[in-house]
């Protein structure tokens, strides 16, 4: 072989292995997040009797677990059915958190604000997280209070369910989804979070001998392009 041949295939060596370097640079950001779930008071709060300051520790442990290993973003559940953890002008307070839908912190604070604060102060990104249809997760358990949209907007909701009871916000109603809009752009314009995230929108599966009884909303409502099933 000649010289020139050497040298010609010495280079496509290395360049084949410079390609192979660069196809797999690491990036410099990773996205790992975690979630955090609030009803039933799965994660936090523990539970809904705890005080003010004890919440308030008790997610900052979390935080600080979360951050040893990795963590850069939390999604928590501000918004887990028909009541939410802030100051809403909307939807009352949630009895996950204080124990009585509808009752404030006491001692007073503001909940997302004191999450989003804290996570910032250890460069964790902060995203809400939603759960838009759920409205009333078992009737039997939980009654709404006076002001409740379910109260005042009772032809937005669906119930439906079995032993455990929920109604549903029917997404079909224009007004309905208005409302749950304003819900959301509440957080947005008002608070300095990372995103907005919808797991799951709790909408029923197909039970069989049961019909979701949202038919006359889609013959209200439907344009002619969906089936009701779509």
């Amino acid at each position: 072989m000649r010289k020139s041949d050497i040298k010609t295939a010495f280079l496509l060596i290395l360049l084949s292995i410079s390609i192979g370097l660069n196809a797999q640079i690491i990036p410099d950001e990773e996205f790992r997040a975690v979630w955090v779930t609030t009803a039933f008071n799965i994660d936090w709060p523990s539970s809904a009797k705890l005080t003010s300051e004890q919440q308030k520790r008790e997610f900052t442990k979390l935080l600080d677990a979360h951050q040893s290993y990795g963590i850069n973003a939390i999604f928590v559940q501000v918004k887990p059915s028909g009541e939410v953890f802030w100051p809403s002008k909307f939807e009352p307070w949630s009895h996950w958190l204080t124990g009585k839908q509808g009752r404030a912190p006491n001692p007073y604070y503001d909940p997302l604000q004191f999450m989003i604060d804290e996570c910032h102060k250890r460069d964790i990104e902060f995203h809400a997280w939603i759960n838009p249809f759920r409205y009333v997760s078992n009737i039997a358990r939980v009654k709404p209070v006076a002001n409740h949209i379910t109260k005042e907007h009772p032809e937005w909701f669906v119930t439906f369910g079995g032993d455990i009871v929920k109604k549903y916000l029917n997404p079909g109603i224009p007004a309905a989804r208005a409302h749950i809009i304003k819900v959301i752009m509440e957080i947005v314009h008002n608070y300095d979070i990372d995103g907005v995230h919808f797991d799951d929108y709790f909408y029923p599966m197909i039970q069989k001998g049961k019909d979701f009884p949202d038919h006359r909303t889609y013959l209200s409502y439907n344009q002619g392009y969906l089936s009701k099933a779509d």
